[in-house]
């Protein structure tokens, strides 16, 4: 099993409505990715996030207790999930890297 469909499996779990995550924005290609969060991000380089590198801004992360849905969209050899409005994920991420 290749790792996007051992990431394709980890994520269709996910795929009901969840509670209480922080939303979050994650991109999958064949040579790393990252996930963006309000709070913090995660980038990594190959195929098994061993070498992976965290981005954390000192701030404490905002659950919602809304329900939300994760979504998963494939464009060209990219993998994106998104839990929320990813426009929102990356504007609030701006806003607070610009504050730090």
């Amino acid at each position: 099993m290749n790792w996007v469909a051992k990431v394709n499996e980890a994520y269709r779990r996910d795929e009901i409505s969840v509670r209480h995550r922080e939303r979050t924005l994650a991109l999958f290609t064949r040579i790393g990715g990252a996930e963006i969060r309000p709070t913090r991000a995660f980038v990594w380089v190959g195929r098994d996030r061993q070498r992976q590198r965290i981005f954390a801004l000192g701030l404490t992360p905002r659950v919602s207790g809304r329900a939300r849905r994760r979504r998963h969209v494939n464009i060209r050899g990219w993998q994106v999930s998104y839990l929320g409005n990813p426009v929102a994920t990356v504007a609030l991420f701006a806003y607070n890297l610009a504050r730090r």
